[in-house]
């Protein structure tokens, strides 16, 4: 007979000591387009489950980190084992109870799948859990789903908050008939919100199991719980500074004197060979963001334009007063601050002058685009307004992000799962040195790419691919063949001439 000591599964018979196994459980975050190269514990063995672009990687989709836009649907699983002594209790209480980043919503749909033996060599049991009003619990076929109850869980100060769910198996042994060899695995997508933190410190979930810990008081009289198991999810912004050049020139303008542009540019934003652009919202900046757009894919809003900010990252607005000269406005109704920007009679240039008509010296500002929401990859930025007179730009952008992509990360290794972050405006990839660090000055960990676009004065032909240029290579093309001909016909007259 199993002697429990000190309510714990493991005790003595006679003599020797008998060797109980615990139930486990992990939680995993599918990345979409990285991925790792060592699979998680209880996926199926040689299964590269990694697709990107429809193509099957090298890679396994599930670990411990992945990155993401806001507005995705963020893929999550729950693997829970089952103890080695089953055999042993009556009852089995069983409990899932999951937690969620608040930058997450919280989801409405679970599946919850009972494989047998824990290899895939027996047919599964598939539940459904949705929400409506309140969670239900339904299948396909006619397995028992006595006693599996889910619900959501609340912050204890804020019962209405939601901070995740629990998955309930009143008695998993009887009412669900598994053995000790079973796995239960719980799979539901999650919406990154447009709150979501970029860069470290990122959006951190986990899971734990409360189950039965001694037999002789089997059920739900006597429980323990596992530590929590952890994953991250990322995703990062951008910061793009915008400068006018004279023809020629190498020396930007002064920012007196472009001012007026800001109303003036316009940009796009495109996933690499797509047609379709990135929908955004314009963003209002939490204490310590400093952003103007974020990703929504419910949004209508694809055209992005500039925004005034000086070096303490205050937002001006552009606008023009009665006499036609240049505003830049910061505040609230009640409380703000214009400057004027007028053309100096003696010398002739621009210069900021304050409310009493004194000009403002040492005071810097910037014309900036700043998004947030961006999972990694290329982008391409496409200009779809510049001044007149200026050329529009279109480049490729790509955000890097370095992942660790473990399968055994904890809270307490706080920065190795985010342990590079580089961009490059060139179309590029950065390169390495031999120690494995970035070759380029721009290393960023707090996730945000930082990059400076130029407007040149001058009209460019249009970018290879447009029609522009397809028609000077024809035309230049037939010029020369008919050059050819004539110089050809007219050597052989001469010969019958002569």
């Amino acid at each position: 007979m199993l002697t429990v000591v000190d309510g714990k599964a493991n005790g003595k018979i006679g003599t020797g000591e008998a060797k109980v196994g615990l139930p486990t459980v992990q939680k995993k975050v599918k990345e979409d387009t990285k991925g790792a190269t060592v699979k998680a514990d209880y996926e199926a063995t040689g299964t590269q489950n990694n697709k990107v672009n429809g193509e099957t990687t090298d890679k396994y989709a599930w670990n411990d980190v992945a990155d993401y836009d806001i507005g995705d649907e963020v893929p999550f699983k729950l693997y829970g084992t089952m103890p080695d002594n089953l055999a042993q209790y009556d009852k089995y209480y069983y409990m899932f109870t999951d937690t969620l980043d608040s930058q997450f919503a919280m989801p409405t749909s679970l599946t919850i799948t009972i494989d047998p033996d824990g290899a895939g060599s027996k047919p599964a049991v598939t539940y459904t859990a949705s929400y409506t009003d309140s969670w239900s619990v339904s299948t396909t076929g006619d397995e028992n789903k006595t006693g599996i109850n889910v619900a959501y869980t609340t912050d204890e100060n804020e019962t209405t908050k939601k901070t995740g769910f629990t998955v309930e198996f009143e008695d998993i042994k009887t009412n669900q008939g598994v053995d000790k060899d079973a796995l239960v695995t719980i799979e539901y997508d999650a919406v990154l919100k447009t709150t979501a933190k970029v860069g470290r410190p990122g959006q951190e979930n986990k899971v734990n199991l409360t189950y039965s810990n001694n037999p002789n008081n089997a059920g739900k009289g006597e429980t323990d719980t596992t530590p929590d198991d952890e994953v991250k999810v990322f995703t990062y912004g951008f910061e793009i500074e915008k400068q006018f050049f004279a023809y020629g020139s190498e020396t930007p303008l002064a920012f007196e004197e472009v001012a007026p542009f800001a109303n003036q540019v316009k940009f796009e934003i495109k996933k690499k060979n797509s047609y379709d652009s990135i929908k955004f919202s314009e963003y209002t900046n939490a204490t310590g963001e400093y952003f103007d757009y974020v990703v929504n894919p419910d949004s209508t809003k694809a055209e992005l334009g500039l925004t005034v900010i000086d070096k303490d990252k205050k937002e001006y607005t552009v606008g023009t007063d009665s006499s036609g000269n240049t505003t830049l406005t910061t505040g609230v109704s009640d409380n703000q601050t214009v400057y004027t920007i007028k053309k100096d009679e003696d010398d002739g240039k621009f210069k900021v002058y304050d409310s009493s008509n004194i000009e403002v010296t040492g005071k810097e500002f910037q014309m900036v685009l700043r998004v947030k929401g961006l999972d990694d990859g290329t982008y391409t930025l496409e200009e779809t307004n510049a001044p007149t007179g200026y050329n529009k730009v279109t480049s490729d952008f790509i955000i890097k992000a370095e992942t660790d992509n473990k399968q055994n990360w904890n809270s307490s290794d706080t920065d190795s799962l985010l342990k590079g972050f580089d961009e490059d405006l060139d179309g590029s990839v950065m390169e390495k040195d031999v120690s494995g660090n970035y070759t380029s000055n721009y290393q960023y960990t707090d996730g945000i790419a930082e990059e400076l676009i130029k407007n040149n004065q001058g009209s460019e032909l249009p970018s290879t691919g447009g029609i522009g240029t397809t028609i000077f290579y024809i035309g230049g093309g037939a010029m020369v063949a008919v050059a050819g001909v004539f110089l050809i016909t007219k050597k052989r007259m001469s010969k019958k001439e002569n």
